[in-house]
């Protein structure tokens, strides 16, 4: 999948995703880790752009979460800067104006819904209907009621995410309906490789 692909392809979600909550992490998985996708969940621009485009050099796939992305905006000029510079496949966002404007920009985009209560829910889901992203992410990711019940009411690919530490988690959130699960576990990318998770 290209940073200019027009959607995500739901055959090409990786089971398991390694979310960087820092971008140096990145630097110690790379070398023990075949080309996938990888979630940079916040840092400095300057370091979460030099993370993406190292990455997009190697091969994966890097999706920056905007929103905690410190030093520029998600709006439409901070987003084309971070398109040009870091080269990422795409971005999450909680924000239906950042997921517009990464579309102007080319990018792919994944709307993130917490499962916070039934308001939280269809709120997020009346975002994704207006915005139409390429996947929606869900957090927390251990709630399997909920996964298939947004699942059920999207047309797009769902990823879980959140609090996943385990594999038993993992399939929990696959059998519910998510097509991959987001996960900071090290030892839990790990597994996933003898998982078939590519």
């Amino acid at each position: 999948m290209s940073r200019q692909s027009e959607t995500i392809r739901p055959d090409a979600i990786p089971k398991v995703i390694f979310a960087a909550r820092d971008p140096g992490d990145v630097f110690a998985m790379i070398p023990e880790t075949e080309p996938t996708w990888v979630f940079l969940l916040g840092g400095n621009a300057a370091e979460v752009l030099g993370a993406s485009k190292l990455l997009a050099e190697r091969g994966f796939e890097a999706f920056v979460h905007v929103d905690m992305l410190h030093g520029i905006t998600n709006d439409t000029q901070g987003i084309a800067l971070l398109a040009s510079l870091g080269h990422p496949a795409g971005i999450i966002t909680t924000h239906p104006s950042a997921a517009i404007a990464a579309k102007k920009a080319g990018l792919l985009t994944i709307e993130r819904i917490f499962l916070l209560d039934s308001s939280s829910v269809e709120s997020g889901l009346r975002n994704v209907a207006r915005t139409q992203p390429d996947a929606v992410e869900v957090l927390p990711g251990v709630l399997p009621d909920q996964i298939t019940r947004v699942a059920d009411a999207i047309e797009v690919p769902l990823i879980a995410g959140g609090l996943i530490t385990r594999m038993e988690q993992v399939n929990a959130a696959l059998e519910a309906g998510a097509l991959g699960v987001s996960t900071s576990s090290l030892h839990l990318i790990s597994q996933a490789q003898g998982y078939g998770a590519t």
